[in-house]
């Protein structure tokens, strides 16, 4: 995905929960995932989940459940780059709750952190 300030972040769909046909939610986890360009298949391959360690995040992955409100106007900035199997040793659950704005987000803010506090 594209992100405000121009470069681009990554994530997996994990999970689709059409449980409610109107109002479907997507556990989405962000992989560990920034450039100026966007991601190729094999960025995501590594499943390399963004640990988010800044302010206080205590180091826990960026995983969160995505709902349909806000999906369209962010969708434009979406590209799906293909799929790829999840596997039992996925992450697979989070209590967080997140609008598509801030879908990638955490991985700017976190490389920002470890670039200003290395």
């Amino acid at each position: 995905m594209e992100l405000e300030n121009g470069q681009y972040a990554a994530a997996i769909v994990l999970y689709a929960d059409h449980s409610d046909i109107e109002y479907g939610t997507n556990l989405i986890g962000v992989i560990n995932y920034l450039s100026d360009n966007e991601p190729e298949p094999a960025d995501f391959s590594s499943k390399n989940w963004l640990v988010v360690t800044h302010h206080n995040w205590n180091g826990k992955i960026d995983i969160a459940w995505y709902g349909t409100q806000g999906h369209r106007k962010f969708s434009k900035k979406i590209t799906v780059i293909g799929s790829i199997e999840i596997s039992k040793d996925d992450p697979n659950q989070s209590w967080s709750h997140s609008c598509w704005e801030n879908l990638g987000w955490q991985t700017y803010l976190q490389h920002k952190w470890d670039n200003e506090n290395a």
